[in-house]
């Protein structure tokens, strides 16, 4: 019945109404209250909360709980059908930076460096927790944490042997953590892997966003002197000029479309690819 229940809340909170009916009979917390219980109920409540913040103002609704944001954390540590849906609610919030703090607090960075680093390489949980890592990281709090835990070393071992999507992600992630100075420093070990992606995806049949993502990671990486003589080093090597390779996108910092249309945090920029 509880099941049963929760997946009704979830088909309501598809439409504005019943987001509002929702927020009226305080069902973000009855549903947050069953995520530590049986896998069923814990994956129904988990689904539904879910539904709820594909929407901003449903993460407006879901932010107003103090401890829903721990509560998602510590979920992670749970079955697969609850971990999923918990990952994507995550991802969610953080895209509009809801909760960082209660979540960097609950150990989020610990939980999504454990997922990335022994998930399948091409399962729904390490794109998952990547693009929930890539939001984390836009926010100053994250993007400290994501590099004191050493992150940057496994996100460069997923851009060198992952599925094109989970590269994408991974640059991404970089992309963020080497808009300050610590993650430009970390950055070096990521530089290699950062240069084939960007070369494997130029021309007609590459992946534009792995491209775009790859190149603006290390033209942030490259601001920080000796990473930048590695990117240079590198780039001799393979006989390729070091300034075109890390000049080639032109792109405005941010787009200008709104929310959920906008493309910010998914794929970070908007940009035309020569």
């Amino acid at each position: 019945m509880q099941q049963l229940a929760a997946t009704a809340l979830g088909s309501l909170h598809l439409v504005y109404q019943g987001r509002v009916a929702s927020q009226e009979a305080h069902a973000a917390a009855a549903l947050e209250g069953r995520l530590s219980m049986s896998v069923p109920v814990a994956a129904a409540s988990a689904s539904a909360l879910l539904s709820m913040s594909e929407s901003r103002d449903g993460c407006q609704v879901l932010a107003e709980s103090a401890t829903l944001m721990a509560t998602l954390t510590q979920a992670l540590s749970g079955a697969a059908p609850v971990v999923i849906p918990c990952l994507a609610t995550l991802a969610n919030l953080l895209r509009l930076d809801c909760g960082v703090k209660d979540a960097l607090t609950a150990g989020i960075v610990p939980a999504l460096h454990r997922i990335i680093s022994t998930s399948r390489r091409s399962s729904d949980a390490l794109k998952l927790s990547l693009q929930a890592l890539w939001n984390l990281s836009n926010s100053h709090e994250g993007k400290v944490a994501v590099v004191e835990e050493g992150l940057l070393r496994t996100l460069s071992k997923k851009v060198e042997a992952g599925t094109e999507e989970v590269k994408r992600l991974a640059a991404g992630c970089i992309m963020s953590l080497a808009i300050n100075k610590e993650g430009k420093i970390a950055s070096d070990v990521c530089v290699v892997p950062l240069i084939d992606l960007a070369l494997a995806n130029r021309g007609p049949h590459g992946e534009p966003g792995s491209l775009k993502d790859a190149i603006l990671a290390l033209k942030a990486a490259a601001e920080y002197p000796p990473t930048r003589k590695i990117i240079e080093r590198h780039a001799r090597s393979i006989n390729k000029d070091p300034a075109h390779l890390i000049s080639e996108i032109s792109t405005p910092m941010f787009d200008s479309e709104p929310w959920p249309a906008s493309l910010r945090y998914v794929n970070q920029f908007k940009a035309q690819i020569a």
